[in-house]
């Protein structure tokens, strides 16, 4: 028996989660294999060996204007069935990309299949986030006075996944408590938005399957699934800064949270967010504020990698990172860390680019 064969025989099998979950997601692999050729070199040697994959694959699973109804559904209840058949929709759509796991979805009367749509929503460009919460929305009604929210520290008000009937929310919230680790804010002195961003992150690290992390001063080696040493080291790298803050010291406090901005930037999933997501605009927040405090040490001066190529950031950056994520090779992927000058000394930036061939 061939692998196709093998495949062909486990999508038909009806009633089962197993079946289900491999459906989508080698119709995730289907989308993902047709945006590649979409943008790959005419003369690259994979082309031709990837059409007759991707033949294959469409052979199996047959393009349709439903994507569920091409996934062999597990045996649900009619209300739990519709929001399985909804979350193949989602799973299919091509901003979606692969970052909803499918092996969560097998029974939607579960937490775990909630929370994997809500951290989906993280990853996704924002307004496919916003259309897909409206969506969510509509199929499983509004939980009342009585429901239950997920509060994540923020400094205004976001709903990323609402509240329904037997599911908590997911939100953003100004009311909401930093992380308890983190020592709660103190006014007036800089802690509040970033130590909002750092308790989201510590959230996500310790939530999402999908997550992994490059920290250098905890990994330097490549990809690493997060553990115990980086959420310490983020935890200690917040409490050098806001101890910096405290005592006005301005040049401390700026290589201490360039050593936290890294730390948050070096915060991933695959696939990678997409550079419009909630994920990468709260990074985008965090450097903001680390630019912000550039301004208060005389003579310091950063400088941002992202955007540029592996020849123009080697004489800003140590230690690239290297991954495989279908770009072309060689391309700056994130900013890890940027470039510094302060107070004389220079300090090198990191970047994650795209592993060479």
């Amino acid at each position: 028996m061939t692998a196709f064969e093998g495949l062909r025989l486990l999508l038909v099998i009806r009633n089962s989660s197993l079946a289900a979950a491999a459906g989508l997601i080698f119709r995730n692999a289907i989308s993902l294999l047709e945006l590649l050729l979409q943008h790959a070199d005419p003369a690259d040697p994979g082309r031709g060996a990837c059409e007759t994959l991707l033949r294959e694959l469409r052979r199996i699973l047959p393009p349709t204007g439903d994507a569920a109804a091409a996934l062999p559904a597990p045996a649900l209840p009619q209300a739990s069935a519709r929001l399985w058949e909804l979350a193949a929709r989602m799973a299919a759509d091509r901003e979606v990309g692969g970052r909803l796991r499918a092996e969560a979805l097998a029974d939607p009367d579960t937490p775990q299949f909630w929370q994997a749509i809500g951290l989906a929503l993280f990853k996704i460009p924002l307004p496919a986030a916003v259309a897909w919460r409206e969506r969510w929305a509509a199929a499983t009604g509004e939980a009342g006075a009585a429901a239950s929210w997920l509060e994540l520290p923020y400094d205004k008000d976001e709903t990323i996944l609402g509240a329904s009937p037997g599911r908590s929310g997911v939100r953003l919230a100004q009311a909401a408590g930093l992380d308890r680790r983190l020592g709660g804010e103190v006014p007036g002195t800089g802690d509040d938005l970033v130590g909002r961003i750092t308790s989201i992150f510590l959230w996500l690290a310790e939530n999402d399957p999908q997550a992994w992390q490059v920290f250098r001063p905890v990994n330097r080696f490549g990809p690493e699934a997060v553990n115990p040493r980086y959420v310490g080291a983020v935890l200690g790298s917040f409490a050098a800064w806001r101890q910096a803050r405290r005592h006005g010291d301005a040049v401390a406090a700026l290589k201490q949270l360039l050593d936290l901005d890294e730390a948050i930037h070096s915060l991933w999933a695959f696939p990678l967010p997409d550079r419009r997501s909630r994920w990468c605009l709260l990074q985008g927040r965090l450097r903001a504020r680390l630019f912000e405090a550039e301004r208060r040490v005389r003579g310091a001066c950063l400088r941002d990698l992202s955007g540029l190529s592996v020849r123009q950031v080697r004489d800003f950056a140590a230690d690239d990172c290297g991954i495989d994520a279908g770009a072309a090779p060689g391309d700056v992927l994130a900013c890890l860390r940027v470039h510094a000058s302060i107070a004389g000394e220079s300090l090198n930036g990191r970047v994650m680019v795209q592993q060479l061939q």
